[in-house]
């Protein structure tokens, strides 16, 4: 009997056992591959946790839609609630419900507060972002007049992208998108043609594009690799973990664990 790639991963998920925190998740990490945590586990974030990394391997995170934490100690409360963060080259760029733009830092009574300097106010509702290769960083939500999903670039506030599903996560590359859908992901060429990529047991809610790699998606029960279309190679098992790259280097937060993991060697082997 053959197994499709989805059912293989949802029968990795349920047989491989999680290694109790602080130690840390069930990793199935390819030969070279290596991890590290960038933050220790510890108390368990909320499941709403975001997070990126900054160009100098700086781990900022949003547990709260007011709070702001840099993996340093710093801690900004936000004037308004952020519902996402992502970093573009020069700054950090953040989205409420309705308003894309930067992070602006104020003087406080307790110190600095965060302001959010608008550039980009969205149509309909978002509070997502995601990295979008050379478009920096998008702004994403669903139009429900219209029942499209619609990316705009939040620097220049252009259109970049209209899908007819909603989507739940996006990544950008200089050649494509890849959408996460109910259906599945999907990949869109900078051309506009469109191919299916893949899926995970239970959907996908976070994906990052790892330099060398592939593309990483990450759902309810783990987060696995997609070297191409259907060629799946799970990574790591652990409940509702997010995604985020820089480079080469593929980052897991583990919100159960209240930890972030760097995973690096993740390229494919030479032919």
């Amino acid at each position: 009997m053959r197994l499709s790639p989805g059912l293989l991963l949802g029968l990795l998920f349920s047989a491989v056992p999680l290694i109790s925190a602080p130690v840390g998740p069930g990793l199935l990490l390819p030969s070279g591959a290596k991890a590290a945590w960038v933050l220790a586990p510890g108390k368990a974030l909320p499941a709403v946790t975001r997070f990126d990394i900054d160009a100098g391997g700086g781990l900022w995170l949003l547990p709260v839609p007011r709070v702001l934490t840099r993996g340093d100690g710093l801690s900004l409360v936000m004037e308004k609630e952020v519902r996402d963060l992502a970093f573009a080259p020069g700054s950090l760029r953040l989205v409420t419900d309705s308003v894309a733009g930067s992070l602006r830092l104020k003087k406080h009574k307790a110190g600095l507060a965060g302001q959010l300097q608008p550039k980009l106010i969205l149509p309909s509702p978002a509070g997502r972002l995601a990295k979008g290769g050379p478009d920096g960083v998008v702004a994403f939500g669903w139009e429900a007049d219209n029942a499209r999903s619609v990316l705009y670039r939040v620097d220049d506030r252009r259109k970049v992208l209209v899908w007819p599903e909603r989507v739940l996560a996006a990544e950008g590359t200089a050649s494509s998108w890849f959408l996460a859908t109910p259906s599945g992901i999907v990949r869109v060429s900078r051309q506009g043609q469109a191919s299916r990529w893949g899926s995970l047991p239970g959907g996908v809610s976070s994906l990052a594009w790892v330099e060398g790699a592939g593309l990483v998606a990450a759902g309810p029960q783990g987060a696995a690799l997609f070297r191409d279309a259907g060629k799946l190679l799970p990574l790591v098992v652990a409940k509702s973990p997010r995604v985020r790259s820089r480079g080469s280097a593929l980052y897991v937060l583990l919100p159960e664990q209240g930890g972030v993991l760097k995973i690096t060697g993740l390229a494919a082997p030479a032919p």
